[in-house]
């Protein structure tokens, strides 16, 4: 019997997260999910958004590399609006650099795609994700929180 709970949680904890962010049918901007792609790197559909598949992982070998003028020219012109190289380069520094990997895309009503990076395992209770917003546009970063491209809160990601 504790045999069938311990499957059971494991089933739950690796496969749960998983199912309910891909059985979610509304976003964030009010529109349907296009396009989701949600497994490890190698499931996801690269094709929804090449050019922002690029800047991504530009962005993440810049922040690897501690090279935050890059990642600075990653955004949209509207994102640096108010937003000086000085600020960004100091909020880069603070954010921990993990490998992340992309493991979902899809493009939102509103014309920009959505991006899941993750990092880490459920199952080893360090999985770590955070959304990027990429212009439908530009193929830039859309800065989503006053000094972070990332969103913020557990409910900005669905």
């Amino acid at each position: 019997m504790r045999f069938f709970y311990a499957v059971f949680i494991l089933l739950f904890v690796t496969v749960m997260p998983a199912v309910s962010y891909a059985a979610y049918s509304g976003g964030s901007d009010g529109g349907p999910n296009v396009g989701i792609a949600f497994g490890g790197a190698g499931d996801v559909d690269t094709k929804i958004c090449p050019q922002g598949v690029q800047t991504v992982k530009t962005f993440l070998a810049s922040w690897a590399n501690n090279d935050y003028e890059v990642m600075y020219s990653l955004y949209t012109d509207e994102s640096k609006e108010n937003y000086p190289l000085t600020q960004a380069r100091l909020d880069f520094s603070i954010l921990e650099y993990k490998e992340y990997e992309i493991i979902s895309i899809r493009r939102r009503s509103d014309g920009n795609f959505e991006f899941i990076i993750s990092y880490g395992d459920w199952k080893d209770g360090n999985k770590d994700s955070k959304k990027l917003i990429i212009d439908g546009k530009t193929f830039l970063i859309v800065k989503s929180s006053p000094n972070s491209p990332f969103k913020v809160s557990a409910a900005d990601y669905f």
